[in-house]
């Protein structure tokens, strides 16, 4: 798996917006270790879909993240199989947040992460 790097958007005191590009040649995003007093987050998935996408995010608590776990939804759905361009709130707060690429060919997308306080 290749590694896909994020940057920083926006990052000031009250709200940071992290950015990872994801294409067919980069399908993990490089973990963000944010801090837990951002605790209101949503990501916003743009671009291109491509054939047969499939899209997760995941959280990992680990100083040096190396187990992930999905995430859920603010209905506590697992966000593990997403398909569909949009915005998607997260109800967890992991030290450490990455979307994963795990399915599709012609992907070419933008992950946002929105943290506030």
């Amino acid at each position: 798996m290749a590694t896909a790097n994020y940057t920083r958007e926006i990052d000031n005191v009250g709200q940071k917006v992290i950015k990872w590009v994801l294409t067919d040649a980069n399908d993990v995003g490089q973990a963000y270790p944010f801090s837990a007093s951002y605790p209101d987050k949503n990501v916003q998935v743009i671009g291109t879909l491509g054939t047969t996408p499939n899209l997760k995010f995941q959280g990992c608590n680990e100083a040096t993240p190396v187990n992930f776990n999905e995430v859920h939804d603010s209905n506590e759905t697992v966000l593990d199989t997403v398909v569909a361009l949009g915005f998607y709130q997260i109800l967890e707060n992991p030290v450490h947040f990455r979307p994963i690429k795990t399915a599709g060919t012609g992907m070419n997308l933008t992950i946002l992460l929105c943290l506030s306080r």
